[in-house]
């Protein structure tokens, strides 16, 4: 069956774009994606970064890069994908490109591996571009010796998290992206009171521009305090 056709449980955020990827400080990895893309060159990348770098937010937005391009693009995640059987992705290589994410989670999976490791060389033969995931090295997963091997020569990116005196222009960024509506003073007030640690604030925005656009209150530190102490 044509995998277009069929209904899988995993859901790509549409938010996530190159234009909303706050990047100063991956300049040189956003750019080698985009040239990818805008030159149609036949493309496969790792792309490793710790839990919380943004790796999986780009992984996404990759794929909507190529949707707006009228391309095919399919984001599989390894958490979700793991516990169902490898053959259902078979003949995904008919997409313009795939990312897969959480490629470190195949470790203790050995039909996966061969499977993945048979979907790059599909890949190849149908010009499918590939863009794979990682939390650790490849070379550290203990993965069969072909897949890792193949995987090892392809293109290699590194993601940051996010360093903390970059923390409050990236919230900002976000804000404006989001175009949500807040005093400049409670960012400084959130990296004040809570974990400095990108995603965790990102997270306390959305919730806060959610309570904001339901009460009809503009965010503030006085509502910054009630909602996020309530």
């Amino acid at each position: 069956m044509n995998p277009k056709q069929l209904i899988f449980p995993f859901a790509i955020d549409q938010y996530p774009r190159f234009d909303n990827f706050y990047h100063s400080h991956i300049q040189q990895l956003i750019y080698s994606l985009s040239r990818s893309l805008q030159e149609s060159t036949e493309s496969e990348f790792v792309i490793t970064g710790t839990e919380r770098s943004g790796k999986s937010f780009l992984l996404q937005a990759i794929c909507n890069e190529y949707k707006l391009i009228d391309k095919q693009a399919f984001y599989l995640p390894m958490k979700v994908a793991i516990n169902m059987e490898p053959d259902f992705i078979e003949n995904f290589d008919i997409y313009d490109a795939l990312c897969i994410d959480d490629v470190h989670l195949l470790h203790n999976h050995p039909k996966w591996q061969e499977m993945i490791f048979h979907l790059i060389n599909q890949s190849k033969e149908n010009k499918c571009n590939l863009y794979f995931g990682t939390e650790e090295s490849i070379l550290e997963l203990g993965l069969l010796p072909d897949l890792s091997s193949r995987l090892s020569r392809m293109q290699s990116l590194h993601i940051l998290s996010v360093p903390d005196d970059k923390l409050k222009e990236a919230l900002t960024f976000c804000a404006a992206k989001l175009e949500i509506s807040l005093d400049h003073e409670v960012i400084d007030y959130l990296l004040k009171r809570e974990k400095r640690e990108f995603q965790h604030l990102f997270s306390l925005l959305k919730h806060l521009d959610q309570a904001s656009a339901q009460q009809k209150r503009k965010i503030t530190i006085p509502f910054a305090k009630q909602i996020l102490l309530s």
